[in-house]
């Protein structure tokens, strides 16, 4: 019987839900409880965008539109406003954290680059 053989790095096969789930596990033991309140909420909305995308599909396009779709979001609060900048940004460095942990762990051969 032929066995399934995985060719290639893992990147080229891990989707993004798994790699958050990772980081999930590693960064958050010891936050407080509001801290990882916080940080869940921004993964939420980062695996609903990139959900079951590959590491290596995750592009400087793919990141822009996240952001752009994300700061045309109208807040919980009050549906007449959006998303501020600064939250979308601290939704940027998880992301960060989450490619800087998968490269720190060889699953990614290194972040895409800035613009």
């Amino acid at each position: 019987m032929l066995a399934l053989f995985k060719v290639g790095w893992p990147g080229e096969r891990m989707p993004f839900d798994e790699r958050s789930a990772e980081f999930e596990r590693s960064h958050f033991a010891g936050l407080a409880e509001n801290t990882v309140k916080g940080h869940r909420a921004y993964l939420s909305h980062l695996k609903e965008f990139f959900g079951e995308s590959k590491l290596n599909r995750i592009t400087v396009e793919s990141v822009e539109e996240y952001q752009n779709q994300r700061r045309a979001q109208p807040t919980k609060t009050n549906p007449n406003r959006t998303i501020k900048g600064a939250t979308v940004n601290r939704g940027l460095e998880c992301l960060k954290c989450i490619l800087d942990l998968a490269v720190k762990r060889s699953i990614f051969r290194k972040i895409p680059p800035r613009r």
